[in-house]
């Protein structure tokens, strides 16, 4: 019973504090950029919000990518990291 107390205690924190479920490499080439919104589309059709601190305006639609992104329990996917791969 104690240890069960722990764990649901425990699991209860990492949801409420939004901790990441997944983090991921996703590499592929720029279909959009939204610089106002502060997002990009890659060539696969999904959507990435990039953090304020990442400049956008040094990659172009076009340029090949690599991102680590983590995605939280909203589903939602959100840049940690950005690189050029040309």
């Amino acid at each position: 019973m104690n240890k069960f107390a722990i764990s649901a205690f425990a699991a209860s924190m990492f949801m409420i504090t939004g901790i990441a479920w997944a983090t991921a490499d996703v590499t592929g080439k720029i279909r959009s950029i939204d610089t106002r919104a502060h997002e990009i589309v890659l060539q696969d059709g999904q959507y990435y919000l990039v953090p304020v601190d990442i400049n956008l305006n040094s990659f172009k639609v076009g340029n090949m990518v690599t991102v680590t992104i983590h995605q939280y329990h909203d589903g939602l996917n959100y840049v940690v990291s950005m690189a050029k791969n040309d």
